[in-house]
């Protein structure tokens, strides 16, 4: 996953093409955006 691309998405346009994240990587991509946004 590239997080230094982000952009806006439709969420169903989104779950088609990747799936679903589970909790443990839903975590992982808020700690690196908001390491992101802080810097």
């Amino acid at each position: 996953m590239v997080l230094d691309q982000i952009r806006a998405i439709d969420k169903t346009r989104l779950r088609q093409r990747i799936g679903e994240l589970s909790w443990e990587e839903i975590s992982e991509v808020k700690s690196i955006i908001k390491e992101m946004l802080v810097d």
